[in-house]
């Protein structure tokens, strides 16, 4: 998933998002501007352009816009 300007996700903290309980996953990693984050910390703030790598049910997480 990529957080776009438009994001509901983007400024909110990864266990504020609500990505794991609307789509059943985890975020394991974070991409940033080249960097990566592995296992980030739940208080990290999505940006925009933030690639997050993410583990769950498939088809749940395809059915969002990040």
């Amino acid at each position: 998933m990529t957080i776009t300007e438009g994001s509901v996700y983007l400024g909110k903290k990864i266990r504020d998002s609500g990505i794991r309980e609307s789509g059943r996953g985890l975020v394991i990693g974070i991409e940033r501007r080249g960097q990566r984050i592995l296992n980030p910390d739940s208080s990290l703030l999505l940006e925009k352009g933030d690639l997050g790598w993410l583990v769950g049910d498939v088809v749940k997480i395809r059915s969002h816009s990040f």
